[in-house]
């Protein structure tokens, strides 16, 4: 049996020869062996949508002779076909309506909107409604369509093996550019839709859990290899940069840490912890408040309730200090200092 259908093996046929049926190469020929339907039939059967590697489509008639060729033509890439479809998504319950991309499981056969690529092929495009939970038999615009990743909607599980990236994306950027931006991977996201109460749109959010012990448990990490002798103007692990935002914002915070902890037994806790591994530049900082219309404070502190506590200055005056030129920091509710001394 030819795992591939009628069609000739490598270098058999002549370049240049038609070898489709029928429909300008829309309808296909393979053995039924070759082709998967999925858990809902116990063949290829007439109605129930089928798949072959990434490709999907409809068969013409029932499978009789698994052996066998089912017919000349028999499966039809494209069409509008009578298919039932199950009322639901990748959230749950949902209903159909004409237009609505949908999917076919490549474990049942069920055809819905539920699209997480690591179990569902794009199928085709609903021509009729189903009710929410129901399954209905509607009109559907089958499509060949391999690429689920163009999907504006698309959701997916990932499964990683042991000691193993569930997903990874490996670039190898050769652009020789003179400006704009090169990107890795890049998100564009338009929210036009009304957000009230207490929605929130992310365009990126990380969720995490475990179920044991791990080493390092770290939500994003970053790291680059050693460069050598190459002439690069900034190096930024993170860069943010944000316009006006208006005057209706209640609040504006490119950087927003919050901490629901309790405390770490023979251990430490810090909201930001700085290590250099080698011996650092004059010009280094911590962190550094620059331009001509800088914040009010380097820092802001408020008590529980939100309002205004303190701010702290730093302040390097040599009044009334030791040769050891102490920093201290002042307080705005008065002259209470917090003398640092050099260790």
């Amino acid at each position: 049996m030819s795992p591939q259908g009628v069609y000739p093996t490598a270098d058999v046929c002549a370049i240049g020869d038609q070898i489709s049926s029928t429909g300008e190469g829309r309808h296909v020929t393979l053995y039924p062996d070759d082709i998967s339907h999925g858990s809902q039939v116990a063949v290829v059967t007439k109605g129930y949508g089928i798949w072959f590697e990434e490709a999907v489509g409809m068969p013409f008639v029932t499978q009789t002779a698994a052996t066998n060729l089912i017919s000349q033509g028999a499966i039809d890439t494209e069409g509008i076909w009578c298919v039932d479809v199950w009322g639901q998504n990748d959230a749950g319950n949902c209903t159909v309506i004409p237009g609505e991309k949908l999917y076919i499981n490549i474990t049942t056969g069920l055809v819905s909107k539920i699209n997480n690529v690591v179990n569902q092929l794009p199928f085709g495009y609903a021509l009729g409604n189903v009710g929410s939970n129901a399954t209905e038999r509607i009109a559907v615009k089958v499509h060949f369509d391999p690429n689920g990743w163009t999907d504006r909607d698309m959701y997916a599980t990932f499964t990683g093996a042991t000691a193993d990236n569930a997903f990874a994306i490996d670039v190898t950027d050769e652009m020789t550019i003179a400006g704009g931006m090169n990107r890795a991977l890049a998100i564009n996201y338009d929210c036009t839709g009304l957000q009230t109460g207490t929605a929130q749109i992310n365009a990126l959010s990380i969720d995490m859990s475990i179920a044991d012990d791990v080493n390092d448990w770290m939500m994003l990490t970053f790291y680059n290899s050693e460069v050598l002798d190459k002439n690069i103007e900034i190096f930024s692990f993170i860069s943010m940069y944000s316009e006006s935002l208006g005057n209706d914002v209640a609040a504006i915070m490119l950087m927003d840490i919050g901490m629901n902890w309790n405390h770490a037994p023979a251990g430490r806790e810090c909201v930001i912890r700085c290590r250099q591994h080698d011996t650092v530049s004059a010009t280094s900082d911590f962190l550094r408040l620059e331009g001509a219309n800088a914040l009010g404070y380097m820092f802001n502190f408020t008590d529980a309730a939100g309002a205004e506590d303190a701010a702290v200055i730093l302040d390097n005056s040599a009044s009334a200090e030791t040769v050891d030129q102490r920093i201290r920091c002042r307080t705005t509710l008065g002259d209470r200092y917090i003398h640092l001394f050099p260790v």
